[in-house]
């Protein structure tokens, strides 16, 4: 613990100082946070999440048929470790919609997580592609799960892997990643693989991502 001991007396030391340099305290969040109390860091990286709620537009493709998808994801619900999920999207004659809970096992700080998921799911691969009559669809209450990893901090880049079952048939595997270009702005992109009624399709997604 000496190693920590050291640069805190230089902190101490250096408070007076500083708090009469030209307004830096009032000026300086941190500073203003230490002069109350040691925060307790530790707590902070297992309490607050290292990935932020962004909410989602774009563009969608399923073989020749481009779209639309918006979303959002990873909305806390409160201080739970529960976060919601929502997608839609649509290309051509395919349609998707889900909403999910998601609550999160390990602490919301943590270099990744595992969440098990519960929600609702449609899947529906239109008509046409195959016979002119059948409509090859899913909907329903969807079981799953969801690792994410977060790169960076604070929404800076992460890795998002999911797998969705709905009861009664079909499935959705899903894998995306996102990049911050901005403090609040970042670029994502999307692979989605739907199987219903023994017939699959993947389509690419490319989004926006706005984090509030």
């Amino acid at each position: 613990m000496r190693f920590l001991l050291i640069p805190a007396m230089f902190f101490c030391l250096g408070l007076p100082a500083v708090a009469d340099d030209g307004g830096f305290a009032s000026s300086s969040p941190v500073f203003r946070k230490w002069t109350k109390g040691v925060p307790d860091v530790g707590r902070e990286m297992r309490e607050q999440p290292s990935f932020r709620t962004r909410l989602q537009a774009g563009y969608g493709e399923i073989g020749d048929e481009a779209g639309w998808v918006v979303g959002v994801e990873d909305l806390r619900l409160g201080r739970s470790p529960v976060m919601l999920g929502a997608q839609w999207g649509q290309s051509g004659a395919f349609r998707s919609r889900n909403l999910e809970l998601r609550s999160y096992l390990r602490p919301l700080g943590s270099a990744w997580n595992l969440a098990p998921t519960v929600g609702y799911q449609l899947i529906d691969l239109g008509k046409g592609r195959w016979s002119s009559t059948d409509r090859r669809s899913s909907e329903g209450l969807a079981l799953g799960g969801r690792l994410m990893v977060p790169l960076s901090r604070g929404g800076g880049a992460d890795l998002a892997v999911g797998q969705r079952f709905i009861v009664g048939g079909g499935n959705v595997t899903t894998v995306g990643v996102g990049y911050a270009v901005s403090d609040r702005v970042r670029l994502a992109t999307e692979f989605q693989r739907w199987r219903s009624a023994g017939l699959g399709e993947t389509r690419g997604s490319l989004m926006l991502e706005w984090m509030p």
